[in-house]
C-alpha cells in the first residue's frame, strides 16, 4: 500500500497509519488496526493474522513451493 495507508490484518479494512492509529509490533513488523477490537483479536492470536497477511502478499508458489 502507498504512503500512510495500510490494511488491517484482522478485518481487511484499508485505513490511515496516523499517530492515533492502533498498532502493535510482531516479529519485527508493525501492524496497524482500524479499531482497538481488531488489535485485541490480533494480540490474542497474532500468528493466525500474520500468516494470512504474508500469504496474501507473496506471489503464488513462493512460500510453499510451486503450486
Amino acid at each position: 500500500m502507498e504512503g500512510n495507508v495500510d490494511k488491517d490484518p484482522v478485518c481487511g479494512m484499508t485505513m490511515s497509519r496516523g499517530e492515533d492509529a492502533e498498532r502493535t509490533d510482531y516479529q519485527g513488523r508493525t501492524y496497524y488496526f482500524c479499531s482497538p477490537e481488531c488489535k485485541a483479536r490480533f494480540d490474542k492470536d497474532p500468528l493466525q493474522y500474520a500468516v494470512r497477511r504474508i500469504s496474501e502478499a507473496e506471489p503464488r508458489g513462493t512460500l510453499n513451493g510451486p503450486r
